[in-house]
């Protein structure tokens, strides 16, 4: 009988696969990783995320990434413990056994918080403003329905891989390598046509976020680096190492000493392609993409002692801190 990978080595896998397209669109991942190695650390990924504006996208989700050992936390009693309603988003994240497997920070388009501000102006006789919302919200809801026409047959696709692994325990290496594949290439990307000029337009006045994010589509957005893993002493000197090495980063680095400390690279802009009401292409320069460099503090009993995992190593805090999340959107957006 063929030996079939584990939900782990499959996470192994995607994350392999996934690294690999994100450095090829991404220059930042390379100069990062090289810096690491060159800092005598080694470069572990720590979380990748994605933004979507179709809920059903995320729900999916949740049920395709527990083939890959990535789920909910048992403490989550919200489907969006996560809220920016400044950005327009709302998430949630999947996380690994412990927090040395890879998680995934999904955002999601917060459409009720989109309506409760269309509301907002129209009670304030803020006619122009309403109809800017309620017209972007149209945009937003007929991209997605899009997406969702030409992504469905991939999805189904997913969903079939993900239940073998439940029935089965795992895949087979054919199998363990279609199914990330798919992953990497259909579930994680814009499928279908290019996004409409007059929605990005719209969706921009009123979110940078929301509308860098709806270029990408469902495409990973960043990717994030352990800073302890990487020989650095916190995130604030590895930031520092960064700047020196020519690259943008955000202003400062994020949380509180002894927290979880967070800061990223500045997304470079990218030449986007949008479809024009006339039918033809329309470039735009955008930040959709950048690195992220991560501190998770250890954790302590009640009687203050360190808690240690199964192999001994120091547990460390797995969620994320919404505080940070929120500004580290900045990296990636229209201005």
């Amino acid at each position: 009988m063929e030996k079939k990978m584990s939900p782990k080595e499959l996470q192994q896998l995607f994350e392999q696969k996934a690294s690999q397209y994100f450095a090829k669109q991404v220059p930042a991942y390379n100069r990062i990783k090289m810096m690491v190695k060159e800092n005598g650390g080694y470069f572990r990924g720590d979380h990748i995320a994605i933004r979507t504006t179709d809920v059903r996208v995320a729900e999916i989700l949740q049920e395709v990434m527990y083939a890959l050992d990535m789920y909910r936390a048992e403490e989550d009693t919200e489907a969006f413990p996560y809220r920016f309603p400044n950005k327009l988003l709302k998430s949630f994240d999947l996380l690994g056994e412990d927090h040395r497997g890879l998680a995934l920070f999904v955002s999601v388009w917060d459409k009720d918080e989109t309506q409760r501000l269309c509301r907002e102006a129209q009670k304030s006789g803020k006619r122009s403003k309403a109809e800017l919302y309620q017209r972007a919200i149209q945009l937003i809801e007929e991209d997605a329905e899009e997406k969702w026409k030409n992504s469905r047959d991939y999805y189904t696709q997913a969903l079939a891989f993900a239940n073998l692994v439940r029935q089965r325990g795992g895949l087979t290496p054919d199998e363990a390598d279609n199914f990330t594949d798919l992953l990497v290439n259909k579930i994680f990307a814009r499928n279908g046509p290019l996004l409409k000029e007059e929605t990005f337009q719209s969706v921009a006045k009123i979110g940078g976020e929301l509308a860098s994010a709806m270029i990408l589509g469902e495409g990973i957005n960043h990717f994030t680096v352990d800073v302890t893993a990487s020989n650095y002493n916190d995130t604030e000197s590895m930031r520092k190492a960064v700047i020196k090495a020519g690259m943008k980063t955000l202003p400062s680095t994020l949380g509180k000493d002894g927290e979880l400390q967070q800061s990223a690279t500045l997304g470079e802009d990218e030449v986007c392609s949008l479809l024009s009401s006339a039918g033809k292409v329309r470039k735009v320069k955008a930040r959709l993409r950048f690195m992220e460099f991560i501190h998770r503090q250890r954790l302590y009993d009640d009687q203050g002692k360190q808690i240690l995992l199964e192999d001994e190593e120091p547990a460390r805090f797995r969620r994320f801190v919404g505080a940070n999340a929120d500004n580290i959107f900045a990296s990636a957006k229209v201005d």
